[in-house]
Order: structure tokens, then sequence, then C-alpha cells
């Protein structure tokens, strides 16, 4: 059986070849979700993007972005970069979980936000 490494979270779990990485990390304790997509995502169907992750290590199934990846992650810019929900790993695997997303409801950039915020404190 192989083994999902989560690098941020220092934390190995062991799983069958058909979990996903995304329930592997919930039974795991660990939150693939930032922001309020703690609370509003897709619940895996891979429609979102809000649990992309890094592959760093190790091979996954499928191996290549299906159609809803490809939609939400742009290859060429993040070649390792795949939606938790969408793959399971097929061999020992090394995950690095992804920063918030980039924007927040009212379409602001993470540099905007801290700022609007400081002025608020």
């Amino acid at each position: 059986m192989p083994k999902i490494t989560f690098v941020n979270e220092f934390k190995t779990v062991e799983v069958d070849e058909h979990t996903s990485v995304r329930s592997a990390a919930i039974k795991a304790g660990i939150n693939l979700y930032q922001g309020m997509y703690k609370y509003v995502n897709c619940r895996g169907f891979g429609m979102c993007g809000s649990c992309k992750v890094e592959v760093t290590e190790g091979e996954v199934t499928p191996a290549s972005l299906g159609m809803r990846e490809s939609l939400e992650i742009n290859a060429l810019v993040e070649p390792t970069a795949r939606l938790a929900c969408q793959i399971r790993a097929k061999t020992d695997l090394k995950i690095v979980s992804q920063n918030p997303p980039r924007w927040d409801l009212r379409g602001r950039a993470p540099e905007e936000v801290e700022r609007v915020q400081s002025m608020d404190a």
C-alpha cells in the first residue's frame, strides 16, 4: 500500500490505491482548504480548484491532467500541481499543500486584503 507524506504538515498516511489524496488528507486531519474554501468548496468533484497540491515525488493516477484539472491549473506554470480530489497514489508520494488562494470573494489579491485588514486594526 502506498504512503502519502504531507510535507508541510509533517504527516505520513498509508492508503490503498483507490483513495484520493483529498480523502487521505481528510482522514489524517489535514485541511487542504484555506480561508473561505474551508466551507465553500466542490466537495471533491474537481470543479473549484481549492484543493490544489504539488506532487514533488511519486506517481499518481491518472498520470495526465483531466479536463476539469486543466481548467483549474495552468500546467505550463505549475507542472507538478494537481487537484488532490482527482488523483490517487500509485507509488509513495510527497505532497506539498498550497498557499491560500490568490483571490478572496471580492476579487482582491492577498496583498490588498492584508493592507485592508491592517487598516481596520
